[in-house]
């Protein structure tokens, strides 16, 4: 029970990693897209039609607004990481017939649900061998979240190489 239950537990951290790996990525790419379109909508409008100093701040003060806003975010992701029946509620929702065992298998494995009367213990080390089992074959799909932003960051990134080369 207990080699099954630290198995449960170790695939459900590492999913939980995965997505907020995922998440920050995805936060990163999204963040760097807008300040490159940011900033290329600044200079081309300055090329065209020659931005007076106030406008140029008035970009600059938007640049700056942007990466603050996006460096709080990061940094706030990074502070509330993805528990596990959080974790455990996505692989629930790509297995449905996984059900809701799974979550509150973690439940019992985080410790925020616990023990109170002599049966549960029976039921959450069922739960835990039960996850374990169906965490075997489960790998998390979590590269799709960050991938629009990257296509994003992409296109301005080639946009700016157009614009440098035009």
């Amino acid at each position: 029970m207990d080699n099954a239950s630290n198995f449960a537990k170790d695939r459900l951290l590492a999913a939980s990693r995965a997505r907020d790996r995922s998440r920050q990525l995805a936060l990163l790419f999204g963040v760097g897209a807008g300040l490159i379109l940011i900033l290329l909508a600044v200079a081309m409008l300055d090329y065209w039609f020659l931005l007076p100093m106030s406008a140029r701040l008035g970009g600059i003060t938007l640049l700056l607004l942007v990466f603050g806003a996006g460096t709080r975010q990061l940094l706030k992701s990074r502070r509330d990481t993805t528990r596990l029946k959080d974790a455990a509620l996505d692989a629930e929702a790509s297995r449905p017939d996984l059900g809701c065992e799974l979550s509150t298998a973690a439940e019992y494995l985080s410790g925020d649900r616990k023990i109170s009367q002599e049966f549960e213990a029976e039921v959450a080390a069922a739960l835990q061998e039960k996850a374990a089992r169906n965490l075997k074959g489960f790998e998390p799909v979590y590269w799709k979240k960050p991938l629009r932003p990257a296509i994003l960051l992409g296109v301005a990134a080639l946009a700016v190489r157009a614009f440098g080369v035009l």
